[in-house]
């Protein structure tokens, strides 16, 4: 994306690139940058606000008048088990948070609370990304924990409320590459994907028991259910794009 932007002329801020000075990946806010291009973990409360604030009071009919276009966007999806598997390594394996080295060493149900209770640097968990992402909604307490509740599915509602503005796209499947560049033209440039990280840290490659599996699947119950729909949507894009 960076590449693109200075191909194309595009003013950018992008988390974790170094010439913007941004290191924090982690980081959700974009402070007061006026840019074409923002990219990252990017919090759609935040990038509401962020643009609601370029706005104007008008004195005279008190009414809030919006001072730019609404912003529309392409989100990166990943298969739940994989996407919680290397947030482990990436937010606890190795920042003194008692994070064994292979996830395999836990005892299932410890690696269930382990899940449900430990927050990175940042105060966030490992669980429900793309709901912490696109739901609108900052209670962490709900993000952590899969039960279903009345506050989960006005989450759900929420995130896919936004996401209908949204271009998915799916790290398993390249062509979903085909269909950011039918909408986005100015990333056509864009054509594949860099290679997945697998954020071990280091650490020895284990394969987890299925026992630990079941537990990492009960723990994504409703990412899971969102990521299915986010499939459906992206072939849907893809039909569209083909025609």
């Amino acid at each position: 994306m960076v590449g693109v932007c200075e191909k194309k002329g595009l003013t950018y801020h992008i988390k974790c690139f170094p010439n913007m000075g941004e290191t924090r990946c982690d980081s959700y806010s974009y402070g007061g940058s006026i840019v074409a291009v923002y990219g990252g973990h990017v919090d759609w409360l935040q990038m509401s606000r962020m643009f609601a604030r370029r706005g104007r009071w008008d004195t005279s009919d008190k009414s809030w008048h919006q001072g730019v276009a609404r912003f529309s966007c392409f989100a990166n999806f990943r298969d739940p088990l994989s996407r919680i598997e290397s947030c482990y390594y990436y937010r606890f394996h190795n920042k003194g948070k008692g994070a064994p080295s292979c996830l395999a060493d836990f005892a299932p149900e410890d690696m269930r609370r382990f899940f449900q209770a430990s927050r990175s640097e940042y105060g966030y968990s490992c669980m429900n990304e793309p709901f912490r992402m696109l739901s609108s909604f900052v209670d962490e307490a709900l993000f952590s924990t899969s039960d279903d509740s009345q506050e989960w599915e006005l989450a759900f509602s929420s995130t896919l409320n936004n996401l209908a503005r949204c271009v998915p796209l799916i790290v398993e499947n390249s062509k979903t590459l085909d269909v950011v560049a039918s909408w986005f033209p100015q990333f056509g440039d864009v054509v594949k994907f860099p290679k997945v990280q697998s954020n071990t840290g280091g650490s020895r490659k284990c394969a987890l028991s299925e026992q630990h599996l079941d537990v990492l699947r009960d723990l994504t119950r409703q990412e899971r259910r969102l990521y299915d729909l986010v499939l459906k949507r992206a072939q849907q894009f893809i039909s569209s794009s083909a025609r």
